[in-house]
């Protein structure tokens, strides 16, 4: 499984008390030194803590997190870890607690989450409201371990972030096929068969005999 480190060294332990005390101090002291050495720097800090899920549940530490300096992005990956929705409702949710707008790290089509990214994620992006632009700091996507095929869904996120309004999953997915050769085409559109039919939560998103051990 893939995460962030929730321990401190014994050493920070003594002399911050807790994670999110010593986060704070550095990622602030970071900042500082940054904006010394090039004051056009922009720093991005993921929390250990960066659903709207696990925020909700662990009040403390997000209240230590108000306390890096506002300047700093930070990054939030929607209600859940994989959220088959992400609303602009949801960012200003996180943006109370986080006081700022978040920089949404969108993990679709990350097939790391699980312990078998030998399994491409293919399927057009879903679930993104066209709201949503307006209440983020920036967007990222977490790709598929296999770069090359990620071309694929990370073409449908390009088509929403350039017009959320008219974005159609479909349209997007078959512009993002015609960007391969002639040749290539027909192979591109038996995988997208296959790892392409479903989204997170929908229940359909792996192929049958292929279910998630983990998830």
């Amino acid at each position: 499984r893939y995460g962030v480190n929730r321990e401190l060294d014994p050493a920070d332990k003594k002399r911050f008390g807790t994670l999110q005390a010593a986060q704070v101090y550095f990622v602030n002291r970071l900042w500082t030194d940054m904006k010394k050495q090039a004051p056009q720097s922009r720093l991005i800090f993921c929390p250990t803590v960066f659903t709207t899920d696990e925020a909700n549940a662990n009040p403390e530490y997000m209240q230590a997190m108000t306390n890096i300096n506002a300047e700093i992005l930070m990054y939030w990956s929607g209600p859940e870890m994989l959220s088959p929705t992400i609303t602009g409702e949801n960012a200003r949710e996180i943006a109370k607690i986080y006081g700022r707008k978040p920089f949404l790290c969108d993990n679709y089509p990350a097939n790391a989450i699980y312990s078998w990214p030998w399994t491409p994620i293919m399927g057009p992006l879903q679930g993104r409201s066209n709201d949503l632009s307006g209440e983020v700091s920036g967007y990222i996507a977490n790709a598929n371990f296999q770069w090359n095929i990620s071309r694929v869904p990370l073409a449908t996120v390009a088509a929403y972030l350039r017009d959320p309004a008219k974005y159609n999953p479909e349209r997007a997915l078959a512009s993002a096929i015609s960007e391969f050769s002639p040749s290539q085409q027909p192979a591109i559109r038996l995988m997208v068969d296959l790892y392409g039919k479903g989204f997170w939560g929908d229940g359909t998103l792996y192929p049958r005999g292929f279910p998630p051990s983990d998830a």
